[in-house]
C-alpha cells in the first residue's frame, strides 16, 4: 500500500477506538505522506496538532498502523501546510488573493435526517444571520454524530463571507490559555478571541473543574455577546449535566437555543454510506452498502468505520467487496464495540486495587507509600482513558483530590506508559480484568 492508503486504513481502526473529540479535532484532517524505511510520515494541519498527536496519540496511531501493515512501523507527525491550516482554522484570515482551500466540513456535505434536522437548520440560521438568531446555539450529543461537522460548516460559511470565525476545542482553548499566561501573551490571546466575529467552541465539557479557564471563557462569551457576535458551543452532554462547570458560565448557556442530535436512522445510514462510497475509486456494490447500513449504530463515526474497514480489507487482500465480506466486517465491528465499551469507574478502581493487592478504599485514602501511590496513578490513567471522566470527576472519586494534581499524575503516567513495557503489560492486564463480565473481588 501507499502511505496514504496505509494511513487511511489505520484511521478506520482509530475512528472506532478513540474518543470522538480527540479524533475529530486532531486526526480527521491528517493524511499519510510517505514511507521512509520503517517510518510512516503523517501530515497534520498545524504545529499544535503535531505536538498533541506526538504527545497524546502516537502510541495508539502506531498500534493501528502496525496492525494494518503487519510490520513494525514508526509513525512520525509533521506540519503539512501551516498557512493553509491557519486559514482553515480561522486563526489567521486567508489572503483574498490566495486560493481557497476546499473543506469537507460544509453544510452541503452534511447528511440531514430526522435525528439531526433541527440542529442542521439552527446551524444554518446561525451561519446566515450570525448574532441575530439562536445566540448562543448549544449542540449536544454523544461523540461522532456531527457536532464538529456543523461547527466547522458554520466556520466555513462565515469565512467565505469574509468574517473571522474561530473554531476551538475545549482542550485547545485550555492549552492556549495556559501557554499565554506562562509566556506573557495574554494580550494576544484576548485579542484573538475578543476580536472574533464568531466563536465556535467544541467540547466545552473539557473545561470541567478548570475554574480559571472557565472564567476566561465567561469573559470572552460576555464580550462577544455584547457585540452581537455569534457563539456556538458543543458538548457530549446537555447543559444540565455539565455540573462541573461554574454557575456563571452555565447561566449563559440558557440564553439561547439548545438542540440535541440523535443517531442516524436506517435511511440516513444508507445515505451517509452511499455519499462516502461515491468518493472512492472503486465503490462497493449497492447491496453491500445496504448490508452495512442495516445494523443500528451509536455514531456516524462507527458507521463510516464499517465502510473504512471493508475497503481496507478488500484492498489488502485483493478481494471483491461482497455480502460475505460485509458480514465479516460487521461481526468484527460488534466484537470491537464490545471490547471498547466504557468500563464503569467502580470496576476500574476495583481491578487496579486487586492487581496491587490493595483494598479499593486505599486508592481514595491518604497513604503515599510507593505501592499505593503507583496504584493510584494507574487508576487515574485508566479512569481517564477507559471511563472518559474529567480530571475533576476523577479527583472526586479518589478522595476529593484537586484536579491539577490529577492532571499532573495523568501526564506523568502517559509518559511512563509510552516508555515502560512492564507498565504496559500491567495496564493491559488491569484493563482486561476491569472489562471482564466476572465480578471482581472487593
Amino acid at each position: 500500500m501507499t502511505a496514504a492508503q496505509l494511513w487511511e486504513a489505520a484511521l478506520g481502526a482509530l475512528e472506532v477506538r478513540l474518543a470522538g473529540p480527540s479524533f475529530d479535532t486532531f486526526l480527521r484532517g491528517t493524511r499519510g505522506v510517505t514511507l521512509q524505511g520503517d517510518r510512516l510520515i503523517v501530515a497534520a494541519p498545524s504545529p499544535f496538532a503535531v505536538e498533541y498527536l506526538e504527545k497524546r496519540l502516537k502510541a495508539a496511531a502506531q498500534e493501528a498502523v502496525r496492525s494494518v501493515a503487519g510490520a513494525d512501523l514508526t509513525v512520525q507527525f509533521q506540519v503539512a501546510d501551516p498557512e493553509a491550516a491557519a486559514a482553515a482554522t480561522g486563526d489567521v484570515p486567508a489572503s483574498p488573493a490566495a486560493p481557497k482551500r476546499r473543506s469537507k466540513y460544509t453544510f452541503a456535505g452534511f447528511i440531514v435526517g430526522p435525528g439531526n434536522h433541527l440542529a442542521h437548520a439552527a446551524a444554518v440560521a446561525a451561519a446566515k444571520q450570525p448574532g441575530v438568531r439562536y445566540n448562543p446555539l448549544f449542540l449536544h450529543s454523544p461523540v461522532g454524530l456531527g457536532k464538529t461537522h456543523l461547527l466547522r460548516s458554520i466556520q466555513h460559511h462565515l469565512s467565505s463571507e469574509g468574517l473571522s470565525a474561530v473554531y476551538v476545542s475545549g482542550e485547545q482553548f485550555t492549552t492556549e490559555f495556559v501557554s499565554a499566561v506562562r509566556r506573557g501573551g495574554a494580550d494576544a490571546f484576548r485579542s484573538k478571541y475578543h476580536g472574533a466575529d464568531a466563536l465556535l467552541f467544541d467540547d466545552i465539557q473539557f473545561l470541567g473543574g478548570k475554574r480559571q479557564t472557565q472564567d476566561t471563557l465567561y469573559h470572552v462569551f460576555n464580550a462577544l455577546h455584547h457585540k452581537d457576535r455569534q457563539i456556538v458551543l458543543a458538548s457530549d452532554r446537555p447543559p444540565q449535566a455539565l455540573t462541573s462547570l461554574g454557575d456563571r458560565l452555565l447561566s449563559r448557556l440558557d440564553w439561547g437555543l439548545t438542540v440535541e442530535i440523535q443517531p442516524p436512522g436506517p435511511d440516513a445510514r444508507l445515505h451517509i454510506l452511499t455519499d462516502k462510497a461515491r468518493r472512492l475509486k472503486s465503490p462497493p456494490p449497492e447491496e453491500v452498502l445496504v448490508a452495512l447500513s442495516r445494523p443500528p449504530c451509536a455514531s456516524v463515526r462507527e458507521l463510516e468505520g464499517r465502510l473504512t474497514r471493508l475497503v481496507a480489507r478488500t484492498e489488502l487482500t485483493h478481494q471483491a467487496a461482497t455480502l460475505a465480506t460485509a458480514a465479516s466486517v460487521l461481526a468484527e465491528a460488534v466484537e470491537l464495540a464490545r471490547s471498547n465499551a466504557p468500563v464503569s469507574p467502580a470496576n476500574v478502581i476495583a481491578a487496579v486495587a486487586a492487581h496491587y493487592h490493595l483494598a479499593p478504599v486505599a486508592l481514595s485514602g491518604k497513604a503515599r507509600d510507593r505501592v499505593t501511590s503507583h496504584a493510584r496513578h494507574v487508576a487515574i490513567y485508566l479512569l481517564r482513558a477507559q471511563s472518559n471522566l474529567s480530571l475533576a470527576e476523577i479527583g472526586r472519586l479518589l478522595g476529593g483530590r484537586d484536579h491539577s494534581s490529577i492532571g499532573h499524575a495523568y501526564r506523568k503516567m502517559q509518559k511512563s506508559y509510552a516508555e515502560d513495557l512492564a507498565l504496559q503489560r500491567q495496564v493491559q492486564e488491569i484493563t482486561a480484568a476491569a472489562a471482564s463480565p466476572s465480578p471482581i473481588p472487593r
